[in-house]
């Protein structure tokens, strides 16, 4: 089976100085944007709230929302980041897919984000 990694630049909307570079597994079951704890410490993230995670197993868990700027390749956006529990990863969900869809369709880039994912074998 072939997973699709992309390389991610995730930025903190109230303070631009704090960034990070990272690894995201792009799930096309996940409809958000998820990052990991430690990245939300890391940029020092304000939560915006809290929405419920449901998980591939069916549990049902609320988590806190924060917005962030994604960057993959040339094209960026905003969006809220649910915010996942210690030792998950970065999922990129539909959401930002289709967002830099959007952006790529009206011409803002020729550079698609795709051409920044690698399939990898898990």
């Amino acid at each position: 089976m072939r997973e699709i990694h992309a390389t991610v630049a995730l930025e903190n909307i109230e303070d631009p100085s704090r960034q990070t570079t990272v690894e995201g597994f792009v799930d096309t079951d996940a409809v958000n944007l998820v990052i990991p704890e430690a990245v939300a410490t890391e940029l020092r993230l304000r939560h915006q709230g809290t929405r419920t995670a449901l998980y591939a197993d069916g549990r049902r868990e609320p988590r806190p929302v924060a917005n962030v700027r994604i960057q993959i390749g040339d094209v960026d956006t905003y969006t809220d980041a649910i915010v996942g529990p210690a030792g998950s990863q970065v999922l990129i969900g539909h959401v930002v897919l289709s967002t830099s869809s959007r952006r790529l369709r009206r011409g803002s880039s020729r550079d698609s984000w795709s051409r920044h994912a690698v399939p990898v074998d898990s």
